[in-house]
């Protein structure tokens, strides 16, 4: 229901240096106007174009009729010049954003780039450690509504890596492999139908064990361990329909006499908080007792479905970021063993589980088989093989969809994704097949 959703705030941060010009550039210029037709007056849309020098196109404003037309204008008029000043186009879309007097909950910025910074600050600790000053200042203040970054990375010759840690500069933003121009519209439209979704922010979940049971292990990079022993995971946003699946490991505590009335033995705690973007609230769930049956025999017991799916996405996600830092280093031949031996993983423990006909582990497999397909050698890695595999990896640690394909099978994109991102598709004039 697009009139019960959370108003956005989208600025745009558009490369318009040289080698943008022509096709690339119109077809920007299209998405732009696409992107405008799925905004309500209700939602703000900003326009920083950068290439030597940054330049506000279209201050940040409500998207009423002659604000909205004027937009339209104003996109089309734009030329194409000469270099790349990612990081003043990053400090100016920033700054854009921070100038809204009363932003609304749910605010991004949408950067696209298609090559390798010349301008301003070039090295890659720089642009980063920019973008965490200017967008993730307020990361830890509940009060403000917090900024998710989505980088574009537009052809083969762009820089993967300096564009998914843009990306991660604050929590809940994705890093886009626009490999073809016919996916330039649905990449936007992709992220717009998440923006678009928001139903939660500054998700946290905290995971404590009980007395004579302990944590070892808790399977997430924003973890933090408390003095307790407790951990608090910071999850970020969450758009409608999806989830978020923590793995950790915990002792448990050994108890000899236990009635048989007895549920089983509590071995974790959790607790949710979340502020709700649709009633504009804070919200507290009630702590939640995990337990465990524990027989007084010798039987094992059958592995939780959805757990083993789960811990295999998370072994997926660990090795074929192992792979990714082999192949950098140039190591291609242990980098394909790597995927080859998870491959066989997920097979045979799918199939001990009785798991291997889910739709996330055919997506896993599938997933390993392109990455793979991406390290036969250094050229194919360095043009292709390396912004895939990033792109792949995100996804699964994130559990959230970055594809730019329309038709991309993806367990992660929810229905407004879907509807968004093939309604840009058509309307660009790149009809679904």
């Amino acid at each position: 229901d697009d009139s019960a959703r959370a108003p956005v705030d989208v600025v745009v941060v558009l490369d318009v240096s040289a080698s943008m010009a022509r096709k690339k550039l119109a077809l920007c210029k299209k998405t732009l106007e696409l992107l405008l037709r799925e905004l309500r007056p209700k939602d703000r849309f900003g326009l920083v174009t950068f290439s030597d020098e940054a330049k506000i196109e279209i201050p940040a404003r409500k998207l009423n009729d002659a604000n909205k037309q004027a937009a339209l204008r104003t996109i089309m008029s734009i030329k194409s010049r000469r270099g790349t000043n990612l990081s003043g186009g990053i400090g100016m879309g920033a700054k854009e954003m921070h100038a809204i007097e009363e932003p609304n909950s749910v605010r991004s910025i949408f950067i696209l780039t298609d090559g390798h910074v010349n301008k301003g600050i070039r090295d890659h600790e720089g642009v980063v450690e920019l973008t965490k000053g200017c967008i993730g200042t307020n990361a830890d203040d509940d009060t403000v509504a917090p900024m998710t970054v989505h980088t574009f990375g537009y052809g083969t010759r762009h820089d993967e890596n300096l564009l998914r840690d843009v990306s991660q500069a604050t929590s809940g933003g994705t890093y886009y492999f626009v490999e073809s121009d016919s996916d330039v519209s649905s990449a936007f439209g992709d992220a717009l139908g998440g923006v678009l979704s928001v139903v939660a922010q500054n998700v946290v979940l905290s995971i404590s064990a009980p007395p004579e049971a302990k944590l070892i292990m808790v399977h997430h990079e924003n973890k933090t361990k408390k003095e307790d022993s407790s951990y608090v995971v910071k999850l970020g946003d969450l758009y409608a329909e999806e989830r978020r699946d923590v793995i950790f490991e915990v002792t448990l505590r050994s108890d000899e006499n236990i009635s048989e009335e007895v549920q089983g033995i509590p071995h974790a705690n959790a607790t949710l908080s979340y502020l709700d973007t649709v009633e504009g609230k804070l919200v507290d769930e009630d702590t939640v007792t995990a337990n465990i049956a524990r027989p007084d025999n010798t039987t094992i017991s059958a592995p939780n479905p959805s757990v083993a799916v789960q811990w295999l996405r998370t072994c997926a996600t660990y090795g074929m970021e192992e792979a990714d830092q082999l192949s950098q280093r140039g190591d291609l031949k242990t980098a394909r063993a790597k995927i080859t031996l998870l491959l066989q993983k997920l097979r045979r423990e799918s199939a001990e589980a009785g798991v291997g006909s889910e739709t996330l582990i055919i997506q896993l497999i599938a997933d390993l088989n392109e990455v793979y397909s991406g390290l036969g050698n250094k050229k194919a890695y360095a043009i292709y093989g390396c912004k895939m595999t990033k792109s792949k990896c995100q996804t699964h640690k994130y559990q959230r969809c970055a594809e730019s394909n329309s038709v991309a099978s993806n367990s992660y994109r929810n229905s407004r994704k879907v509807a968004v991102c093939k309604r840009m598709k058509i309307d660009s004039g790149n009809s679904l097949p």
